[in-house]
């Protein structure tokens, strides 16, 4: 029962303000149109507020059993008590990103031996004259635009290399 009031209250309230809505875009006012519009909202917010108390949600917490004075509660035998509890360990350490690293590109020259050598990203072969960076960590060579299409960071599986790339001297 209480999911089906709180589901017409929402219905009511929602009607009523679409049409209230459409009379204010429109322009056009029309008294009665008015009037039900904004009884369906204020009929439709004091059933949502009565539903929701009924259930519970809105009354105040029931005050509980008076505590006794310290000197007044009998004390409690050692076989209820519960076992020592271990402390929790403590946090692990947040790692902290390497700082900014700038990596230097290169244009091959015809005499490279990188010439001919396959690209780690596209395995398209390296040929002279295009521009190249080696990743700081695993040391592979890639293509300057591969290495910038993988988001500036090196596109082999599991090595974390990152950085930005310089213009080639």
């Amino acid at each position: 029962m209480f999911d089906s009031l709180l589901w017409y209250s929402r219905y009511s309230v929602w009607v009523g303000a679409i049409v209230l809505f459409i009379q204010s875009v429109t322009g056009r006012s029309v008294g009665a149109i008015s009037l039900l519009g904004v009884l369906m909202l204020a009929v439709g917010f004091a059933v949502f507020l009565g539903a929701l108390s009924w259930e519970g949600v809105l009354r105040p917490a029931e005050a509980g059993p008076e505590e006794q004075p310290a000197a007044e509660q009998p004390p409690v035998p050692s076989s209820v008590t519960s076992p020592r509890v271990a402390p929790a360990p403590p946090p692990r350490p947040v790692p902290v990103p390497p700082a900014h690293v700038t990596l230097q590109t290169q244009r091959l020259a015809a005499e490279s031996p990188l010439v001919g050598a396959s690209c780690s990203v596209c395995a398209r072969r390296l040929s002279a004259g295009q521009v190249i960076v080696r990743c700081p960590e695993c040391g592979s060579v890639q293509h300057a635009s591969c290495w910038t299409d993988s988001s500036f960071a090196c596109a082999v599986e599991g090595c974390s290399g990152r950085g930005s790339l310089e213009a080639p001297a």
